[in-house]
């Protein structure tokens, strides 16, 4: 097991967190497996559950895509911001 850094969702007009998960992960090919270990509020509810993610990288661009808990669906696309 690995551990995760903080997943957040962030309010940018103020810059204030609202929701959050952690946890340790297990990648394996393609296969990204996160287990909750700990959530901010709105997010407890998730803790000691499982999302199954497939992951691909191409250049800067990480796509993630899967489902949390068995039954929220979760797409995401991080690019690589360079300075």
């Amino acid at each position: 097991m690995y551990m995760c850094l903080d997943y957040r969702n962030i309010f940018l007009a103020e810059g204030t967190v609202f929701n959050g998960v952690g946890g340790t992960y297990r990648l394996d090919g393609d296969t990204y497996t996160e287990t909750i270990d700990y959530g901010l509020p709105g997010m407890v509810r998730f803790i000691g559950k499982q999302a199954v993610y497939q992951i691909g990288v191409e250049r800067d661009t990480m796509r993630i895509s899967g489902v949390l808990d068995d039954q929220i669906e979760v797409r995401e696309v991080w690019v690589r911001v360079r300075k």
